[in-house]
């Protein structure tokens, strides 16, 4: 893996590009690495409240895409919450930022008929 670029955000939040192609050939994207505050602890205490961690940003479509939204985030024109459609994890990412109220996705059940 290879840093392309580090920076932070305005909170303080270190930010960098990552290039993961040499060790994952499938991986030829850009993906971004953050390290915020977790607003909530994970069940099994590998993520704690107010202590940072590691949210990843994957999917973009081009490098390009991810070079500007790095560039976003560093000016402070977007936020970690605006970009949840980038979480490696969504829904536990969202969960560690405070986004949502649980850890898990809650899933309905039928109540079945006797």
């Amino acid at each position: 893996m290879k840093v392309v670029r580090k920076s932070k955000m305005p909170d303080g939040t270190d930010i960098q590009i990552e290039d993961w192609k040499d060790v994952y050939e499938f991986m030829s994207i850009y993906s971004i690495a953050t390290y915020p505050k977790a607003k909530n602890s994970s069940k099994y205490g590998f993520i704690e409240n107010n202590k940072n961690f590691r949210l990843e940003l994957t999917r973009f479509k081009s490098n390009e895409q991810a070079e500007e939204i790095f560039k976003q985030l560093e000016e402070g024109s977007i936020t970690l919450n605006d970009l949840s459609n980038y979480f490696l994890d969504v829904h536990k990412d969202m969960y560690y930022l405070g986004m949502t109220d649980t850890e898990e996705i809650e899933e309905e059940q039928e109540e079945e008929s006797l």
